[in-house]
């Protein structure tokens, strides 16, 4: 497919426009229309036209359709009902890397055809795209329905092996290394999908020590794939139910994300529980841990 034609409503062209901003496109103008975005490693071109008229065209116009404008704008899937085809892989994310509170989760999902679909209607995406509730929710449907692994770390032993591996990519390599392997020995899926981070070696040499042969493959912006995106909704999944459980295990709220409103937690829990206590709950090489001393 060279070429794809559309209806958009016409409040979707300022959010497609913000979309292929953040996703690297370059703009010009267009007569008689919005803007004309094209991404010369993706071969898109994306014209939308006063009309409301959408016009994608070149060699990346399936994966562009069928990975974005459908799921995220046209919210239907009819590309994928005349094309049924989908190249079963493992998909591989992580949750809790940039959160100060709580544990460290990486996830693998196996995908296949059936699955590719059956989450697609379901309008399972990145997981950064759906509110709590829902990655909670269609977590136990992906569950249900595909093989999973994760493996969770949590803020005790994270530290341990930070220390130990002396930085975060590190310490993720190994940890999806372990993820795969455990799910690529049940499944035997052809290939493997991870969003990018760090050095890609780093994970592959981890593979190599493990005597794992599956073709692993890293790319920028891998959530646009299913199987990438429903590993990201799993991980987080487990991410967002175990930093509960510490909230109701010390009774402290501890809040997401690594902002402002770490610190008062943090204080809280070393005022009740103290400081010797507070790797049990905190990953502590964040910059954080310097601000609240």
């Amino acid at each position: 497919m060279n070429s794809f034609t559309c209806e958009i409503k016409k409040n979707d062209a300022g959010r497609i426009k913000k979309d292929l901003s953040e996703r690297g496109f370059l703009f010009k103008d267009l007569p008689y229309g919005y803007f004309s975005a094209v991404h010369k490693q993706l071969h898109v071109n994306v014209n939308v036209f006063h009309s409301n008229k959408c016009l994608v065209q070149g060699k990346g116009t399936e994966d562009f359709v069928r990975y974005y404008l459908e799921p995220e704008i046209l919210k239907t899937f009819d590309l994928d009902y005349g094309h049924l085809s989908y190249e079963e892989k493992i998909g591989m994310d992580e949750a809790g890397k940039g959160d100060y509170f709580g544990p460290l989760v990486v996830a693998s999902v196996f995908v296949d055809t059936e699955n590719y679909l059956r989450f697609k209607k379901l309008g399972i995406r990145d997981s950064k795209k759906m509110d709590d509730k829902t990655v909670i929710r269609v977590s136990g449907i992906i569950r249900q329905h595909a093989p999973v692994k994760t493996v969770l770390i949590g803020p005790e032993k994270y530290n341990q092996l930070y220390a130990s591996f002396g930085n975060l990519n590190s310490l993720l390599s190994w940890a999806h290394a372990a993820c795969l392997k455990n799910l690529w020995l049940t499944c035997k899926a052809p290939r493997a999908l991870l969003d990018q981070f760090g050095s890609p070696w780093k994970i592959k040499l981890q593979l190599k020590k493990m005597g794992v042969t599956i073709p692993l493959e890293t790319k920028t912006h891998g959530e646009s794939d299913m199987a990438v995106a429903c590993a990201s909704v799993m991980a987080r999944s487990v991410f967002l139910t175990e930093l509960q459980a510490l909230s109701d295990e010390y009774q402290i709220d501890f809040p997401k994300g690594a902002g402002e409103p770490t610190h008062s937690k943090a204080k809280s829990f070393i005022e009740k529980y103290g400081r010797e206590n507070f790797g049990k709950v905190a990953k502590l090489h964040f910059k954080n841990t310097e601000k609240i001393k």
